[in-house]
């Protein structure tokens, strides 16, 4: 399997989340000089890299080798855009932080990501407050060419 798949295919499996992603997409930076491109690990394996706690170990197995997580793998790659911490146009910044995702989902244009961004964060319902700021702010940030993302 393509090593880029197999990070696609752990952000779709249950039972292992970003830090778990992230110890082994480290994992394999100690293990290999290069990254191969082309990497056969089966869920044991994933599984003991990470020393996965066994509060998790048999649901991220079980789901891993799952038919419903191949579909929905088959389904990302044919349908769904996304960019690897693998990738050279993933975003240096986000790469040298915290516990940076091993996949990055997207919608449009990609290049922008190569832009001053700007991150916006609060609440599903917001304020009224926040309302009038954002639209004293948001004005001048985008004739600023200053791309506005969000989670």
């Amino acid at each position: 399997m393509k090593l880029r798949t197999l990070l696609l295919k752990l952000k779709l499996t249950s039972g292992f989340g970003i830090k778990s992603e992230y110890a082994f997409y480290k994992f394999l930076r100690n293990k290999y000089k290069v990254l191969p491109i082309e990497i056969n690990f089966s869920a044991l394996d994933i599984a003991k890299c990470v020393s996965l706690s066994n509060r998790y170990y048999d649901k991220f197995c079980k789901s891993f080798n799952s038919k419903e997580v191949n579909d929905s793998l088959n389904y990302h790659l044919e349908h769904v855009k996304f960019i690897s911490i693998l990738d050279e146009n993933y975003p240096i910044g986000l790469k040298e932080s915290y516990l940076p995702p091993i996949i990055i989902f997207y919608f449009g244009n990609i290049s922008l990501i190569e832009n001053k961004m700007l991150g916006v964060v609060g609440s599903r319902k917001n304020t009224d407050y926040a309302f009038k700021s954002l639209n004293m702010l948001i004005p001048e940030v985008v004739q600023s060419d200053i791309v506005v993302v969000s989670d």
